[in-house]
């Protein structure tokens, strides 16, 4: 009889120790389909993007116009979801790691078109005269890549910033965002080379967004098998430190407290579009996906699945609160920022910044 009763402990032991592992693993699997999921979408949106691009190069007028730069929202909505998988040396931001390509910000806009000031100034005006020319007489996704960051990280003209400014042009109103004219990529001097650039600008973007979604596809043989066959630990560590780097370090750090404290306008993300509070609401989204299990229309096991009630309550309101402190910044950002620190945008974003520090100091907290 205690042999029996032994032989009981032993087995209720050893199933609960699969069971916490078991439920890791399922964890594990499905935030590689959340991720999956998250980069199917955006590459979705980005190829009718990219075909937008292409009627309206072969056929400009302001209705094509406003209809890429409508799809150019909607294609970061979906994007911006997915920079919670950042931070941890995967397929967007380890070694050879594509986010640079694909959003790399600050941009210095003069090195890629005409400022105010500089009428003529950037690689779409001047492009005929460099030595890349020789080689690519027009330009196309391979001359834009040998230029991009060529003098400098601020040298930018690929990525959505890039498209973003070939799309909207400086913006120099308080009231909303950039006005380029239908003529620059009509009867202007540079039309044909701005056309060049914003197609190629888009396909490079859809390259890169598409080697995302293949590192992640469930066929094998890639960042996705590697990432759920290591150890549960490790790879639930990378989880935990993609929503804590993108609570912390990159949406209350850089996104928000940058220019809070420079009020400088062009600090914001997406300036020529003045969109970046829907970036940062996208962003937050992005991290409640994550620890519930959103996947699409459907849900999975979520990171939450592996904390103990009180904990995982906390984290989902405080989650939230981010959330609806994201949804109270009033737009544009670059004016949110201006002004006394006790006016209505200033305190909304400090608000939100301190929910999202707040947010990442309890991720870093959290043990398995």
């Amino acid at each position: 009889m205690k042999t029996f009763f032994h032989l009981c402990i032993l087995i209720s032991v050893f199933s609960l120790s699969r069971g916490a592992s078991g439920l890791r693993q399922d964890v594990l699997d499905a935030y590689s389909e959340v991720v999956y999921s998250s980069y199917r979408a955006t590459c979705h949106e980005m190829q009718l993007l990219d075909e937008s691009i292409r009627e309206f190069v072969a056929s400009p007028s302001v209705e094509g116009l406003t209809d890429c730069r409508q799809q150019w929202v909607k294609t970061r909505q979906f994007y911006s979801q997915t920079e919670v998988f950042r931070f941890y040396d995967g397929p967007i931001d380890g070694p050879f790691g594509r986010e640079g390509a694909i959003n790399a910000w600050p941009i210095d806009e003069v090195y890629l078109d005409y400022v105010e000031g500089s009428p003529a100034a950037g690689i779409v005006c001047n492009y005929q005269k460099l030595n890349i020319a020789r080689e690519f007489p027009t330009i196309n996704a391979e001359s834009l890549s040998q230029l991009n960051v060529e003098g400098g990280e601020q040298d930018i003209c690929v990525g959505f910033h890039a498209l973003e400014f070939l799309l909207w042009g400086q913006d120099l109103s308080p009231n909303g965002p950039g006005q380029r004219p239908l003529s620059d990529f009509t009867t202007e001097e540079f039309a044909e080379n701005r056309c060049c650039a914003i197609v190629a600008c888009s396909h490079l973007l859809n390259v890169d967004l598409r080697a995302l979604l293949e590192a992640w596809a469930p066929h094998g043989g890639n960042y996705r098998e590697r990432f759920c066959h290591a150890t549960p630990e490790e790879s639930i560590g990378k989880m935990i430190t993609g929503m804590q780097m993108m609570a912390g370090f990159e949406l209350a750090s850089e996104r928000l407290a940058v220019p809070y404290d420079t009020q400088f306008p062009e600090d914001e993300q997406s300036c020529f579009s003045d969109t970046t509070h829907i970036d940062i609401i996208y962003n937050i989204k992005g991290l409640q996906n994550v620890w519930t299990g959103h996947c699409g229309l459907d849900s999975v096991t979520g990171l939450n699945a592996l904390f103990p009630p009180q904990e995982r309550e906390d984290l989902t309101k405080q989650i939230e609160l981010c959330a609806t402190l994201a949804r109270a910044i009033p737009a544009p950002f670059d004016q949110a920022i201006l002004g006394n620190d006790n006016d209505p945008g200033r305190l909304a974003i400090l608000a939100c910044m301190d929910a999202l520090e707040r947010l990442s100091a309890m991720l870093a907290e959290l043990k398995l």
